[in-house]
């Protein structure tokens, strides 16, 4: 559902804010931080923090067992250890760095039930282009050469990849996420979970629904239904997916 302009001046924030007042508490000496997930996604969102900002930064947090022993030279802790520091609220600050919507929603939801005042942090690139205009919610990942416009949104849990570009007044739902490169024209709307492949244009207006797929390299010109996995310059569906599908399949 879109946010009505009040709900969005309760619950989301000005995106300028939202590192450089959270993190930089933790950099000079308030509560640390970590990064769930150890994988490409959590490397690009660790490259997108200011230098000033990791002197916080506690590791990055892996349910893999052949995971990496450190990434950028920060260790790769056991999700499970980690877990019970959240629940003991020794752990009180993350990012959930998982590029896969239906993963990063379930370990929102698992850190949410362990501590439900575990605070999510967003992260946004220096090298994003922010509209003083636009929102933000918590947990959301904007990268490099991002572009996000007046009056759009990016709800909770969203992810903006590299040199993606959301237009004015358009929405991304939590949970969604646009792969880089990807184009959102103005008054798009890309639905809970959803996700848009790499180098995709969504036109003027267009909605794209819940859980919905867009394959890399798609034009979207009319509407794509819930489930829906759509691919080409045609947009030609290929199949429906099912609830809890990776979008990675």
């Amino acid at each position: 559902m879109r946010l009505s302009p009040s709900r969005r001046s309760r619950e989301y924030t000005h995106a300028d804010s939202v590192v450089r007042t959270v993190l930089e508490r933790s950099a000079i000496g308030m509560m640390s931080f970590v990064i769930f997930g150890a994988g490409g996604h959590a490397k690009s969102v660790f490259d997108s923090l200011e230098p000033s900002l990791r002197a916080a930064f506690r590791g990055f947090v892996s349910n893999a067992s052949a995971s990496e022993e450190s990434i950028f030279g920060y260790p790769v802790m056991s999700e499970a250890q980690t877990v019970e520091t959240v629940a003991r609220n020794e752990v009180r600050k993350g990012f959930v760095a998982i590029g896969d919507n239906e993963g990063r929603r379930r370990l929102v939801e698992k850190i949410s039930a362990l501590n439900p005042k575990f605070e999510f942090l967003s992260v946004i690139s220096p090298l994003a282009r922010v509209s003083c205009a636009a929102v933000v919610g918590k947990g959301v990942f904007v990268g490099a050469f991002a572009s996000i416009g007046p009056f759009s949104v990016l709800e909770d849990f969203s992810i903006l990849n590299t040199g993606a570009n959301l237009e004015h007044d358009a929405v991304v739902e939590s949970f969604a996420s646009i792969s880089p490169g990807a184009q959102l024209a103005g008054q798009s709307h890309i639905g809970f979970q959803a996700a848009v492949g790499m180098n995709a244009s969504v036109l003027e207006g267009v909605r794209v629904g819940p859980q919905a797929l867009i394959g890399a390299g798609s034009v979207i010109a009319k509407e794509v239904s819930n489930f829906q996995v759509v691919f080409g310059p045609k947009a030609e569906l290929r199949r429906v997916r099912r609830q809890g599908d990776s979008y990675l399949k």
